[in-house]
């Protein structure tokens, strides 16, 4: 699990080993580019390109054939499949953020993946 918060850079939350249906591990990242952290706003969770930059991904690996290794993939909420992220609690001064989120993904192997009941509370350091 990691958090790092920065007024300049916006607020990149990583999720690791979240699996359910997958083979591998599966980490889960929000980012919420330039946009102020404020408790009780919700973000729209859109395309990677976005000038804003609030998006979510999704990132795990398959195997590849050969024994040992190992190929990753990683997929982004885009215009067609979205999400959100709510702010429930921010305290700069103590570096405490809690949210809670949900977001789509759409894979190359034409599948969609639905992220749900995603949630944090954690510190975190500054950028």
């Amino acid at each position: 699990d990691g958090l790092a918060y920065s007024m300049i850079l916006g607020l990149d939350i990583m999720v690791w080993q979240y699996k359910k249906s997958f083979s591998s591990d599966v980490s889960v990242a929000l980012n919420i580019g330039e946009y102020p952290i404020e408790a009780g706003r919700t973000y729209r969770l859109g395309a990677f390109s976005d000038s804003l930059g609030a998006y979510g991904s999704l990132s795990y690996s398959v195997d590849t054939g050969v024994p040992g290794h190992r190929r990753g993939k990683k997929y982004y909420t885009s215009l067609e499949h979205f999400g959100e992220l709510t702010i429930t609690k921010h305290d700069p001064e103590l570096r405490i953020i809690s949210g809670v989120f949900w977001f789509n993904v759409w894979t190359d192997e034409k599948a969609l993946v639905k992220i749900r009941g995603g949630r944090f509370d954690m510190k975190y350091i500054k950028r």
